[in-house]
């Protein structure tokens, strides 16, 4: 008789081959692809709230990434399902190509010349010059007072430089990994300084600059020393940029080169990137200009205010002046002279002067009471021409006479906001935990989520929900707010109450233990707060689209797409539209591949036949479970022929219910007999004709590492348990369906309350 090895006969049962192992890693692929969408979706929209900052091509960065792994869901769901759902591929493909126009990174050529005299300057040229230089050249263009000469480098030549040099992808790239809070960003903008200082200036930009210089001196008829100063677009505009960029001076000839690099760097510290991000300003909206000024010897300097800004009511301007650079007041390392000036009289009002040097006895004043009251009117001159109060910056030469070196609009704060801190003294705390999906504080009547909810109980109401469950979604519309015990940031839910202005707090544990339909509450959703009562001032007034203001072209960048990416149109599975075609934008294609994915992974016992490897598992429960290893579910190598015993389990979630199904409050024996086949009928409720019992069918349990399927099905009655329990927390599931049989309603309760338990 033949002698036959173990493992000639006997099969592993971690089959990686096998039909339900390339199953369930197309499940598993779809869930690592579903996850991260979310992840990108709810830090998007957080964005889109209010919550930090970020630049445009972050934005277009992470946009991109969303595409890709919604790419990846919809064919990993297509996969699963065997090529059922083919056309959802060209609906994905469909969504992607309307994206892309705003996805796209590429900067356009600045067109223009790489140089321009002052001389030649004007408010239309500002989109080459910046508003500093044009600004500049208007003072004497326009208006006929006295401001240096000198020229701009214009944003072409910025332009120039960084595609000549390659360094158009390494600025891209960098900002697109800029992240405030992270140490390693600023690290990566000093690389990208390096590179600019060490890059050459190209041959037609480095011979225009050294035209422009030939020029000027041949006007000046002399060698100029030069301030040489960013003008970029942008900046000396509403955003002042006061103090980002650097200045360079004095510079020679034979510095420009350097000094002109050493400006351009200067665009790209972490603080001016996060400057312009206040503003809403991407990088290539701010291209840099520089200008190179002929550089005054000044006797004195300073600023001159049109309208005080710590009095604007009063009428009066301000004049804050220094002996030397102005560079000492601007800067803070001198305490100016300051001389206040009546607008309508032209007098001074009052002054204050500082003692001088070393010697508190010299307090000769940096300007003469005349010279202030001169400063004053030519900067009415400057205000009226530009339509808004000014911050000047002027120097007076060793000749007496005064020159403006620089005007922006004078930034004249509103109305202080009201303090952020509310007074919830003598107010019960009810919940102090939770992730914050969408931010906000309100105050209203709560509503506990229940199967019949109707909209118009939700109208005005902070729902109270067991689950973020996507079919709250109709409600957001109506609601002051949203409370839930489980979900978070990522969930859908959570992405259409942010689309909605709707402050929600999820993940709470314990809100609907705590809260009662009609109780008044006010909800702190940044503080992860929940308070009995109400406080009147939150009142709900939530921003709408139009009124939305300071967001900048980002933030509009940042609305437009997420107006085509987040909005959820398929709520109802059982709607005709929860189909491929029915998804208009990219959270539909979530929601839909998710649905059909949950489907999939239910039905999964369908493959249990003889193709696939499994093997029971000897217990002391009456129940008859078969095990399918999809690879670290049961421990390592072992065989169909061997006897699967619970202590081979290697699988978290059943693990975890193992231990329920075991544990000794659990009774399996009574006046009942417990045999195999009554019990499966007992469970089931579903007992034949005649009291015959239903024949007994086949447990099957889909085991990974972190994943369990479990398909009990016994006579007229299923049910099928889906879990993924990772170290990820928002990556993880568990799904129950419960269904069929016969007996009450409140028999089938007990039997569901019992599984609940087992749980």
């Amino acid at each position: 008789m033949p002698f036959f090895f173990k493992q000639d006969s006997c099969r592993l049962l971690a089959d990686q081959d096998g039909p339900a192992s390339k199953r369930f890693r197309h499940y598993d692929a779809f869930l690592e692809h579903n996850h991260r969408a979310l992840r990108i979706l709810a830090e998007l929209e957080m964005l889109d709230r209010g919550d930090g900052l970020a630049t445009l091509a972050f934005i277009q960065h992470r946009g991109a990434e969303l595409l890709v792994q919604v790419k990846g869901l919809v064919e990993s769901l297509n996969e699963l399902s065997g090529h059922r759902y083919d056309d959802i591929i060209s609906v994905f493909d469909t969504v992607a190509r309307e994206l892309d126009p705003l996805m796209q990174r590429k900067r356009p050529v600045i067109e223009g010349p790489l140089t321009l005299p002052f001389a030649e300057l004007g408010a239309k040229d500002m989109p080459l010059s910046g508003a500093k230089a044009a600004n500049l050249a208007q003072i004497s263009n326009v208006l006929g007072l006295s401001a240096p000469d000198g020229f701009v480098i214009t944003t072409a030549g910025f332009d120039l430089f960084l595609r000549e040099n390659g360094l158009l992808e390494s600025v891209d790239e960098m900002l697109a990994d800029f992240d405030p809070d992270v140490e390693d960003s600023s690290e990566a903008c000093r690389r990208i300084r390096e590179k600019i200082l060490a890059a050459p200036v190209p041959d037609a930009l480095r011979q225009a600059m050294q035209n422009e210089y030939l020029a000027l001196s041949r006007r000046l008829d002399r060698k100029p020393r030069l301030a040489v100063r960013s003008s970029a677009v942008g900046e000396d505009t509403a955003a002042s940029f006061a103090g980002q960029y650097t200045s360079v001076l004095p510079v020679e000839e034979e510095g420009l080169s350097k000094a002109y690099r050493t400006v351009l760097a200067s665009k790209y510290t972490p603080r001016a990137i996060l400057y312009r991000l206040r503003y809403g300003l991407s990088d290539a909206a701010t291209p840099m200009a520089v200008a190179a000024v002929d550089l005054v010897e000044a006797r004195a300097s300073g600023v001159l205010y049109t309208l005080d800004p710590s009095t604007p009511a009063a009428g009066e301007a301000r004049v804050d002046a220094a002996l030397g650079l102005g560079e000492q007041v601007v800067g803070g390392a001198a305490s100016p002279d300051v001389y206040r000036v009546d607008r309508d009289a032209l007098s001074i009002s009052r002054r204050s002067i500082q003692p001088k040097g070393e010697d508190p006895e010299n307090v000769t004043p940096a300007l003469a009471d005349s010279s202030a009251i001169d400063l004053v009117r030519f900067g009415l001159q400057i205000e009226d021409h530009f339509g808004a109060p000014q911050d000047i910056e002027w120097a007076e030469d060793t000749e007496g006479r005064i020159v403006f070196l620089q005007s922006r609009p004078l930034g004249i704060s509103k109305t202080d906001k009201p303090s952020g801190t509310l007074k919830t003294d003598g107010m019960e705390l009810i919940l102090s935990d939770g992730q914050t999906a969408s931010p906000g504080r309100v105050s209203g009547k709560a509503v506990l989520v229940s199967a019949d909810l109707k909209p118009e109980q939700a109208e005005n109401a902070i729902l109270v929900a067991r689950t973020a469950a996507p079919d709250l979604a109709p409600y957001m519309s109506r609601v002051r707010g949203l409370i839930t015990d489980l979900g978070g940031v990522a969930s859908h839910l959570a992405s259409v109450a942010r689309e909605f202005n709707v402050p929600a707090l999820m993940d709470t544990r314990e809100a609907t233990t705590k809260i009662s339909t009609g109780q008044e509450i006010t909800l702190l959703a940044e503080e992860g707060e929940v308070y009995l009562g109400l406080v009147s001032e939150l009142a709900r007034k939530l921003p709408g689209r139009e009124e939305d203001e300071g967001r900048g072209p980002i933030g509009k960048h940042l609305r437009e797409l997420l107006e085509r990416i987040s909005p959820l149109n398929l709520t109802d599975p059982k709607s005709s539209e929860f189909t491929p075609k029915g998804c208009r934008t990219v959270h539909d294609l979530i929601r839909f591949a998710h649905e059909k994915a949950m489907e999939e992974m239910f039905n999964i016992s369908r493959l249990t036949g003889e193709s696939v490897v499994s093997r029971s598992m000897s217990a002391n429960i009456p129940l008859a479970m078969h095990f399918i290893d999809l690879g670290g579910g049961l421990a390592e190598g072992l065989h169909t022929c061997d006897e699967i015993l619970p202590e081979h389990i290697r699988s978290k979630p059943m693990a975890a219910l193992w231990r329920g199904l075991a544990h000794p409050g659990v009774t399996w024996a009574g006046n009942v007999d417990m045999s195999g086949r009554n019990f499966m009928a007992l469970m089931s409720g579903s007992m034949g004709p005649g009291g015959a019992i239903p024949p007994e069918t086949k447990s099957y349990a889909l085991v990974s590492a972190e994943y369990l399927n479990l398909s009990v099905k016994f006579g007229y009655h299923y049910s099928n348990l889906d879990a993924l329990c990772s170290d990820d927390a928002d990556a993880n599931i568990i799904t129950l369906q419960f269904a069929g049989g016969a007996g009450t309603s409140s028999g089938k309760a007990l039997r569901i309350e019992f599984l609940s338990n087992v749980l």
